[in-house]
């Protein structure tokens, strides 16, 4: 789209509006059980045109770079916008003229033919719902055009979602029951023909400020015009950034932090009620490749990735969905910023704090065992150091290690005064001894805050802890029994620890696997040499931020925390209790043991649970919508607030895909 195209058809609209409203004064003063409908009509319009005018200015004059730095999304919105209102109000001026008709031919028309011309309360109710969904849609674009920042603007525009979603709906319905009238396809096809004499228009008297406000005598009678106001909601949540020694929480409780980031004011956090047998959302009436905001073949999710990668900031973005239709894997871009080696399917990506997510999986398998309880206290299941933990956590449990309710704050970085962060980095102490020495570091002091419900604060200790836990419990090291207990029941053979491949990606003139890379202010992500000390955390931090994976690898974990046991396939894997007690919130709280928060979305049809982050140069954002039986996860190798703010851009994709 072009801007001149984009101002030519809300300049249309805005006309049509006007040549709509010179009918209102007529039709009021005859159809007077119409008049309260009739007035909400003219508010509606008048506020639609408000906007519309301000849409025209936007994309007039000097604007070679407004349209180059808005998003795929906001563009592809901004166009079912302007459809959904040429659509409406053609139907409103159809209805209009009608009713103009009967009154020039009310002195002639016998009863019979007078029902043609009767008031349609119920269709002008709907046509009055549809107009101010267009208003609020379009004042969201507006305020979200007006930000320098591509996270605000995506987090405006997804805070719109459920105004666009029923634009959408509204236009495949208008089709689906209008099929003799031809309807554009894009804004391209609007007609300017009846815009080019505005005197034609407007019976030969000149156009101006006030024949935007098509009112006529009825609102003049009313007084003066109310404000229409436009309700900001908040937005998906997004990922704090995490430094390469720490995770961040997956999901800070406040779709892009609260200023930004994905969805709506979101539904505040409830209870999750999760089904075991998935649902596929509802068809949408009218041909689906009418709705620009559906993404709903392959080739335009791959066509809206491919976008994310020419803005430059990352060197390649994958994702997975799983849905009732199966798997659907995409994988576009480099593996190494200036390297022209294409990313495949089956490369390696590092899934950051989904790692945490495993681990937990981990051990829900030994508690049903019976090896463990998730009541269970540090005390209990690691006896030998009952003498060294602090009375204040000796009433923890692993269920409030699994939730980050522990009350554990302080930075890993500068615990010890930084000794123990170099302590875990010595190349020569191992991922056990490296936990041991955190556990002992961490549990020997009281905690930060009193564990409990109210003390929610994301920690990677409290992984390693857990980690410890499943190395006491089954004699062996994390990685040993991860590989046992999850990798291999679930055949993801392609799934390991640290940076995949490293020493031979890291040596090769070209790169075997995606390079991890670091954000850069005003240029192009940095590769981070993946064999090098610190671009991956040490082994100890592995639990929370260190596990590698392919994309069909992650298709098999997708599906599990989608389906669990009513999937024959993961019966013999999980019990149902377990695996509600991963993907349920904590009682009194939105966080699962699975590491997933608990959140309501619009496009999710109902609860939907999420994790994600940044670190060791990737950056991951994962959901999970039972209500629809869908399951995505997106992975970016670029790291920071750059890396998940192009992870949660294609998470939005993939809800409309």
């Amino acid at each position: 789209m072009d801007p001149l195209s984009i101002a030519a058809a809300a300049t249309s609209i805005i006309f049509t509006i006007v040549k709509s409203g010179k009918h209102f004064a007529t039709i009021y003063g005859c159809y007077k059980e119409a008049q309260h409908s009739l007035f909400m009509l003219q508010t509606e319009c008048t506020v639609l045109a408000a906007a519309l005018s301000q849409i025209q200015a936007h994309f007039s004059g000097s604007v070679s770079n407004r349209i180059e730095r808005l998003p795929q999304t906001v563009m592809e919105a901004l166009e079912m916008s302007l459809l959904g209102c040429t659509m409406t109000l053609s139907i409103l001026t159809e209805e209009i003229e009608r009713l103009v008709q009967g009154i020039e031919l009310s002195e002639t028309l016998k009863r019979k033919d007078k029902a043609k011309y009767v008031w349609k309360e119920d269709v002008m109710l709907s046509l009055v719902q549809q107009l101010r969904g267009q208003s609020m849609a379009l004042g969201l674009l507006l305020k979200a055009m007006d930000n320098a920042s591509v996270d605000r603007i995506l987090a405006i525009v997804e805070s719109g979602r459920k105004y666009f979603d029923t634009i959408e709906n509204d236009t495949a319905s208008i089709r689906e029951t209008h099929r003799s009238k031809r309807f554009p396809t894009s804004i391209s096809e609007l007609s300017t023909k009846e815009t080019e004499s505005l005197y034609d228009l407007l019976e030969g008297d000149p156009l101006d400020s006030s024949d935007l406000t098509p009112m006529g005598e009825p609102w003049e009678a009313l007084g003066d015009q109310p404000t229409q106001k436009f309700r900001q909601r908040k937005p998906i949540s997004r990922k704090p950034v995490m430094s390469k020694s720490t995770t961040p929480p997956p999901h800070s409780p406040g779709i892009y932090k609260s200023q930004p980031s994905p969805l709506p004011e979101r539904s505040k956090l409830a209870s999750f009620v999760q089904t075991t047998t998935s649902r596929t959302p509802p068809p949408v009436s009218g041909p689906p490749n009418l709705t620009p905001w559906a993404l709903n073949t392959p080739q335009k999710l791959q066509n809206s990735l491919d976008t994310l990668i020419r803005s430059g900031r990352v060197p390649a973005v994958a994702v997975a969905i799983v849905s009732p239709k199966g798997a659907d894997i995409f994988v576009r871009g480099v593996r190494k910023q200036g390297n022209n080696t294409l990313t495949t399917q089956n490369d390696l990506f590092g899934i950051s704090p989904i790692s945490g997510t495993m681990t937990v999986t981990v051990l829900a398998r030994l508690i049903d065992r019976g090896l463990l309880s998730w009541t269970n206290t540090l005390d209990e299941v690691l006896p030998e150091y009952r003498e060294l933990i602090h009375p204040g956590h000796q009433h923890t449990t692993l269920e409030m290690f699994g939730a980050h309710l522990s009350g554990i704050s302080e930075d890993i970085v500068t615990a010890e005064d930084g000794q123990l962060w170099s302590y875990l980095y010595d190349t020569s102490i191992s991922g056990h001894e490296g936990r041991r020495t955190t556990l002992l570091s961490y549990l020997r002091k009281p905690p930060d805050n009193s564990p409990g419900p109210t003390s929610y604060e994301w920690h990677s200790v409290n992984l390693m802890l857990i980690a410890m836990v499943i190395e006491t419990v089954a004699g062996s090291t994390w990685e040993t029994v991860t590989k046992a207990e999850l990798f291999d029941p679930l055949e993801m053979y392609h799934t390991g620890f640290g940076q995949a491949d490293h020493i031979r990606n890291s040596s090769s003139a070209n790169p075997t696997q995606p390079w991890p890379h670091q954000p850069q202010a005003g240029g192009p992500p940095s590769p981070s040499n993946p064999a090098a000390r610190g671009t991956s955390n040490p082994p100890a931090l592995w639990p929370c931020d260190g596990i590698y994976s392919s994309l069909p690898d992650l298709c098999t974990f997708l599906r599990f925390y989608l389906y669990g046991p009513s999937d024959a396939s993961f019966q013999s894997f999980l019990s149902p209790a377990s695996w509600k007690s991963l993907t349920r919130p904590v009682q009194g709280t939105s966080i699962t043991l699975g590491q997933l928060i608990q959140c309501t979305r619009n496009w999710a049809k109902g609860s939907a649970t999420t994790t994600g982050g940044q670190g060791c140069g990737f950056a991951a954002s994962l959901w999970v919508a039972p209500e629809i039986g869908k399951a995505f996860v997106c992975i970016t190798n670029v790291e920071g607030e750059v890396g998940t703010a192009v992870a949660d851009e294609a998470a939005i994709l993939c809800t409309r895909f």
